[in-house]
């Protein structure tokens, strides 16, 4: 049950399970929408939204903490949205956009940039197809999808050092 918070609340955790929030879903998706009309692109059912989460992952210490989502992993999903639309479009965002235009090159590839955190976050939801790394952040944006039936494709290990949690 959901509860009323007065102040500020700081919640500590990883919080990428359906199991938690499935009950409170709608109620979710209607309190975290922007309050503000944004102008965001037309997505298509066919687009396919890449998160690609670099940033903090590459450091020494994480790369020993959290599974680094590589380029074959990547390119493994594009195969599978291509294999199933030839014409679909692939809109990557990341915390290291530019790293995405170098390795990921098609006429059919669109890099979001120059967004705020959330603005992207509300982008993220108007998405039908989903490539996401392991994320919080890409994980409650296909969560949170528009579309009632989704396509997310996620990597099977999120941690190297937690065992049992991964997906």
């Amino acid at each position: 049950m959901f509860q009323k918070v007065k102040n500020s609340l700081l919640l500590l955790g990883y919080w990428q399970n359906h199991m938690y929030f499935d009950k409170h879903k709608e109620i979710l998706k209607k309190e975290l929408k922007l309050r503000t009309k944004i102008k965001n692109p037309d997505f298509s059912e066919s687009d396919v939204l890449v998160h690609v989460r670099r940033g903090d992952y590459n450091s020494v210490i994480n790369k020993k903490i959290f599974s680094v989502c590589d380029l074959n992993y990547y390119n493994r999903c594009i195969k599978f949205f291509r294999d199933k639309n030839k014409n679909c479009t692939f809109y990557f965002f990341s915390d290291d956009i530019n790293w995405c235009k170098k390795k990921f090159v098609s006429k059919n590839f669109k890099f979001i940039e120059n967004k705020n955190d959330i603005v992207e976050f509300d982008m993220m939801k108007k998405f039908k197809n989903y490539i996401i790394s392991n994320s919080t952040f890409s994980w409650w944006g296909a969560y949170l999808s528009d579309y009632k039936k989704t396509t997310v494709l996620c990597p099977k290990t999120w941690w190297n050092t937690r065992p049992g949690v991964n997906i």
